[in-house]
């Protein structure tokens, strides 16, 4: 994926020290915020999409949907993604109009108890109105924030998810 991580885990990084204070979080950390870079790629036609979650709020809300304790250092590595990767195809997504676009898998890796997680929306049709939807984590803390860094076309926005506003919506080319 041609998706700029580089540039995007600086402006998380600098988000992190300026909400957090520290880079090393608890599980009772005081802020709850995610990280996510889309990035419409004209080549292959696809929204490609890198995740940043704090493990131990994805933890927290896989211990809740499998309803057993889930710890991504002690769990096999294939439980693990198919666990993830159910996750964020239910709470994350990109819809065409009224037509939702199936989420393509490319893995994830975790960096200390970041978890970046690497996922592609193919889309060939992108005219009208493209909505997006991050409702990553929004079940585990009322105050959780979803940040967002959008690059579609020639537009680029940042965005911010929350309980209070889930989706967005953004104009697709004519």
């Amino acid at each position: 994926m041609k998706v700029r991580r580089k540039s995007f885990l600086a402006l998380a990084l600098t988000a992190s020290f300026l909400l957090c204070g520290e880079t090393e979080l608890s599980a009772e950390h005081p802020y709850h915020v995610s990280f996510a870079e889309i990035e419409f790629n004209e080549g292959t036609r696809s929204f490609e999409i890198a995740l940043c979650l704090w493990a131990e709020d994805l933890e927290a809300a896989l211990t809740l949907d499998e309803g057993k304790p889930f710890d991504l250092d002690r769990v096999e590595t294939k439980e693990a993604e198919k666990a993830i990767a159910e996750y964020v195809r239910s709470s994350f997504g990109i819809l065409v109009g009224d037509k939702s676009i199936s989420m393509k898998w490319h893995g994830h890796e975790l960096e200390k108890r970041k978890l970046w997680v690497y996922v592609e929306f193919p889309c060939e049709k992108q005219t009208g109105e493209i909505k997006i939807v991050n409702r990553l984590l929004l079940e585990q803390h009322e105050q959780q924030a979803n940040l967002m860094q959008i690059k579609f076309g020639k537009k680029q926005v940042s965005l911010t998810s929350t309980a209070a506003r889930p989706e967005f919506a953004l104009q697709g080319s004519k």
